[in-house]
């Protein structure tokens, strides 16, 4: 089974912290993609308590080796509003450079009014324009993708299935929410679908991208760790919600 950047996702919180110089400023809705509750979801859930991007990343800054936090003391600045990180420099997805020492400064702005979830990453994507990508794990098998956007948080929950991440559905937290819930999903129910062919037909038109692969996919599994393995290296925040939507339809789809 190929390996993909979310297949070695951890426990542990070394991942680095990335960024991006191609994104658009303000990231267009994507679609929503409904899932089957009823099938997918336990009849469980649980919440997260939010927190101000400032005082998480007082509490977290530490845990990730690649981030510096900057202690700049500027006149009129207000330190806990406005957030300077050092973080390795952007690289395109086709840029075959090794070089990951080189580090640039970001600027991180209104960081008392943003909100993430209270847990420790175990990965951090940041982009330009204040949108960052924060992976947590949740429980030993449930992971979450959170996107922080300018409209607030889009998260994607995840099973870890044989070291893959299954994204199987996602929700928008509007500005002003205080916490998150957590859907938990059925284990045995998405295995059952990973195991099933996979209907590359459908799943064709939602990725173009999987054409060239479209006869050597054979099930959903398949499907999910070649999508997986299309994260690497991405620096688009819309692509990497793409290949999410994709993942979420597959397991959704009866």
């Amino acid at each position: 089974m190929n390996e993909s950047l979310l297949d070695m996702i951890k426990q542990g919180t070394d991942k680095p912290i990335l960024r991006s110089k191609h994104i658009e400023e303000l990231v267009p809705e994507q679609k929503v993609v409904e899932t089957e509750p009823k099938k997918l979801m336990a009849d469980k859930v649980f919440e997260i308590p939010l927190i101000s991007l400032s005082e998480w990343f007082l509490e977290n800054s530490q845990k990730v080796d690649s981030i510096r936090v900057a202690k700049v003391n500027m006149a009129g600045i207000n330190p806990k509003k406005t957030i300077i990180v050092a973080v390795p420099e952007a690289r395109g997805e086709k840029d075959s450079s090794s070089d990951v020492d080189t580090k640039e400064v970001m600027v991180m702005k209104k960081c008392l009014q943003k909100q993430v979830i209270n847990l420790a990453p175990s990965q951090i994507d940041i982009f330009d324009h204040d949108i960052m990508r924060i992976i947590y794990p949740c429980t030993h098998d449930i992971f979450i993708k959170s996107y922080c956007l300018k409209t607030g948080l889009t998260n994607v929950f995840c099973l870890k299935v044989d070291q893959c991440l299954v994204p199987y559905t996602r929700d928008r937290i509007k500005k002003g929410a205080k916490t998150i819930i957590v859907p938990v999903p059925d284990p045995e129910y998405i295995k059952e679908r990973l195991a099933k062919p996979a209907d590359v037909q459908k799943i064709h038109l939602l990725y173009k991208q999987v054409e060239k692969q479209m006869n050597l996919i054979k099930t959903n599994m398949e499907a999910i760790v070649w999508l997986n393995s299309r994260q690497e290296g991405v620096i688009d925040v819309n692509h990497l919600m793409q290949l999410d939507d994709t993942i979420i339809y597959i397991m959704s789809e009866a």
